[in-house]
């Protein structure tokens, strides 16, 4: 199932990993299962930074964010990802209305205090 997480990182949706699963692997796997994947895996893996870097991660001074389109109950949100360009550690998430440049602002301000967060 590394193939689910290659995938998720590249910015494919949950409903395109399906697909591509099915098409290409002939791997037939609901969405929901891909996400709960997706969910653990990622706990596993915070877990293990946090456990071998003891709670202090030192990162690039370069990050990279990106937004992909989500569907919520019929409605269109858009989720945010920030990491670090060196370590590719996820330096902040989040979850907006819209893309609106108020947004944007907020958005960017998240993964600096996230990381000071972890400093202190």
């Amino acid at each position: 199932m590394f193939r689910v997480m290659d995938l998720y990182f590249k910015g494919l949706s949950l409903r395109d990993i399906q697909d591509t699963l099915d098409q290409f692997h002939k791997i037939e796997i609901s969405h929901e299962s891909i996400r709960r994947y997706i969910r653990n895996f990622t706990k596993l893996m915070n877990n293990y930074v946090k456990k071998e870097t003891n709670g202090k991660l030192k990162l690039g001074g370069k990050w990279q964010t990106d937004e992909q389109t989500i569907q919520v109950r019929k409605k269109k949100l858009w989720n945010w990802n920030t990491i670090d360009t060196k370590t590719k550690y996820l330096v902040a998430n989040n979850i907006t209305k819209s893309r609106y440049y108020e947004n944007t602002v907020k958005i960017m301000k998240k993964p600096r205090k996230n990381v000071e967060d972890r400093k202190n």
